[in-house]
């Protein structure tokens, strides 16, 4: 079983949020999601991901224009 310390890879973070790599780029671009290095690797929170999965209602685009 996961807590809400747990990290998670790239790859784990897209599957468990149900994205892409590059919307998971772009979220971390926009400081949407910020993720954890250790070392030369990155991480995700899953209490973050959770937060996006579950709850968050902020814009993760909010420089989008709508033309």
């Amino acid at each position: 079983m996961q807590d809400s310390r747990t990290l998670l890879s790239r790859k784990e973070t897209c599957e468990y949020l149900g994205v892409c790599e590059a919307t998971l780029w772009k979220w971390v671009k926009s400081k949407y999601l910020v993720p954890i290095k250790t070392g030369s690797k990155v991480r995700y929170l899953k209490s973050e991901l959770d937060r996006i999965k579950f709850g968050s209602t902020s814009d993760p685009y909010p420089d989008k224009s709508d033309g």
